[in-house]
């Protein structure tokens, strides 16, 4: 899911769905885990970082450190989307290995 203010970024074109401008990000990201759905937030907001399954912490504006985070970036967010695409690859990865397991 994207939020905020990239959500027209080509980086975030393939994302599950967009966030409501104005809305709070901990109240979207609770939902979404509470339907079963694993969340992977990257986020400098404490309460949506503790409210998501994997929180991936950057710096605030100001330098606050992100605590409640799972893992943090100090700044570059490039290695953000190493972690979006191996999670990717890993539900893929576990998606086919069910199917063989039923097929078994």
């Amino acid at each position: 899911m994207a939020a905020g203010a990239h959500t027209t970024d080509a980086c975030v074109r393939e994302a599950d769905a967009v966030s409501e401008e104005g809305e709070r990000l901990a109240d979207v990201v609770r939902p979404c885990s509470g339907d079963g759905d694993g969340v992977l937030l990257v986020s400098h907001e404490r309460s949506a970082l503790m409210a998501a399954d994997v929180g991936v912490g950057v710096a605030a504006p100001q330098g606050t450190s992100p605590w409640g985070a799972d893992l943090y970036l100090d700044g570059d967010l490039a290695p953000a989307v190493v972690i979006v695409e191996a999670c990717r690859t890993a539900r893929e990865t576990a998606r086919r290995g069910v199917c063989l397991a039923r097929a078994a």
